[in-house]
């Protein structure tokens, strides 16, 4: 049998363990001595660390820990492998030995940095914290309560990382025509300007279906006393044909409007004005029976009812079923 040691590999996995050691050191400076290691990964490209904490982890803090773990790294502190009796290792550095579990037998592997941690480890380890280059949280995540991870990547897998977060940024500010430093306002700017600019087009679509709805009220469909207008519209938000159905039926007490909104669902809105109830008309029911023909479920009020489903491909039918319910309810009453 012939071994061969995939050394680019192998630095790889040290790095990110030494590191490991150096950011929980980190962590119990920055969070407190509560935090402790709840389990973690090593890979090639980046490795995870989780610890306990009762918050979730701020940027402040993030920043805090990133810190304080390249400082121990630029201070090049010797990293010592030694193996020690138990009781003796408890005895010198105590229970937080175990931060990764606890490791049977009686005398056990120490790894410790200095001052700054010392576990009781199985794993492949660099000489000095120096041979780490450089540590960097990509991001952290709660994965349970109690529980944050910090996804982190040393030596060339972070300065990778690092040039492609400068890469993208540079294609940024490049797009948006502004120096880096300033790229951060420009994204504000830009933000507060596609906002208003949503308002203002959701105003403009409000004002459209309104006016749609009074042109399709000259076609509107007699049921007795009542008048029912139905519609089909496409990218239109539901808040939208609410508010529109709801003025018409304010305006004209004696109408029923069923709408169908398309987008990746079916929506249905119906509304009836206050004479149209009188006349028996459930909003509720009709908006259920469409909801069920575009194979969803849906329900409501006499004066209102809202629902929807996956099949849009139906909605043309739902709004048949919006007739056909509505003429039920007039003969009945």
């Amino acid at each position: 049998v012939t071994g061969r040691l995939d050394w680019e590999r192998r630095l790889s996995l040290m790095r990110h363990h030494t590191s490991t050691h150096i950011l929980l050191g980190a962590v119990r400076r920055v969070l407190g001595e509560h935090s402790w290691q709840a389990g973690a990964e090593k890979e090639e490209e980046r490795s995870r660390l989780d610890v306990s904490h009762w918050d979730r982890i701020t940027p402040e803090q993030i920043v805090e820990i990133e810190k304080l773990a390249n400082e121990r790294v630029m201070d090049n502190i010797p990293v010592e492998v030694s193996w020690l009796p138990r009781d003796i290792a408890e005895k010198t550095y105590g229970f937080r030995l175990y931060q990764g579990g606890v490791v049977p037998g009686s005398r056990i592997r120490v790894v410790r940095v200095g001052d700054w941690d010392v576990e009781a480890c199985g794993g492949t380890h660099l000489r000095s914290t120096g041979e780490v280059g450089i540590i960097k949280i990509m991001h952290t995540e709660r994965i349970q309560d109690g529980v944050e991870r910090l996804v982190f990547a040393s030596g060339r897998p972070a300065l990778e990382y690092v040039q492609n977060i400068e890469r993208q940024t540079k294609e940024s500010s490049e797009l948006l025509n502004v120096p880096v430093d300033r790229l951060a306002r420009a994204v504000q700017d830009l933000s507060e300007r596609v906002r208003s600019l949503e308002k203002e087009i959701g105003q403009l679509r409000g004002e459209m279906v309104s006016y749609r709805l009074r042109e399709t009220l000259q076609e509107a469909l007699g049921i007795g006393e009542v008048s029912l207008v139905t519609r089909v519209f496409e990218g239109i938000r539901t808040e939208a044909l609410i508010e529109a159905a709801s003025s018409l039926v304010r305006e004209k007490p004696n109408v029923v409007v069923a709408l169908c909104g398309v987008d990746d669902n079916a929506s249905v809105v119906v509304m009836a004005g206050e004479m149209a109830v009188k006349e028996g008309i459930n909003s509720g029911a009709v908006a259920a029976g469409m909801a069920k023909a575009v194979g969803g479920g849906g329900g409501g009020r006499p004066n209102f009812g809202q629902g929807g489903g996956p099949r849009v491909d139906k909605v043309d039918d739902s709004l048949k079923v919006a007739i056909e319910v509505a003429k039920r309810q007039e003969r009945r009453d």
